[in-house]
């Protein structure tokens, strides 16, 4: 299991729950399943017998939603 914090600022380390929920539901609109944690995370939990392909497929659909403009 991995997570990602959603954060306003990297000093304040102020939640950003509205920017969590838009990559959630976006990487969900692309066929990327990912679950919220806590106040700003994002919980990923990737079965043991992920294929290689299947790894590269889930980073390149959240590299997609996080580099789309807000």
């Amino acid at each position: 299991m991995l997570g990602i914090e959603f954060v306003q600022d990297r000093e304040t380390k102020e939640p950003a729950r509205e920017a969590r929920d838009r990559f959630i539901r976006e990487c969900f609109e692309h066929g990327l399943l990912t679950l919220g944690a806590g106040p700003s995370s994002v919980r990923l939990a990737p079965p043991l017998i992920l294929a290689d392909e299947q790894i590269d497929m889930g980073l390149s659909i959240m590299e997609e939603v996080l580099s789309a403009p807000s």
